[in-house]
């Protein structure tokens, strides 16, 4: 694994609680996806949600990024079904 320092160490621990919680979402119902995405600013969580996934890249864990791609990619798509 890589070495972090403690200030990475502080945003791993934050990213891994924000991690904890969307694990707890079905992304089988896009529907209520939709309904976490409209009420918060889009453009926001995809950014935050791109940060996440730069960062677990940086540290090699493929398989936390890989669950992050999918939330993204569903965040897409049911943003593009109501357009």
């Amino acid at each position: 694994g890589v070495r972090l320092v403690g200030s990475e160490m502080c945003i791993r621990d934050s990213y891994n609680r924000l991690f904890d919680h969307m694990n707890r979402i079905d992304l089988t119902h896009s529907q209520s996806v939709y309904k976490v995405s409209d009420a918060f600013d889009f453009e926001e969580i995809l950014l935050g949600l791109s940060k996440m996934l730069y960062f677990y890249e940086g540290i090699e864990e493929y398989e936390t990024c890989a669950l992050i791609k999918k939330y993204l990619d569903t965040l897409e798509e049911a943003q593009n079904a109501t357009v």
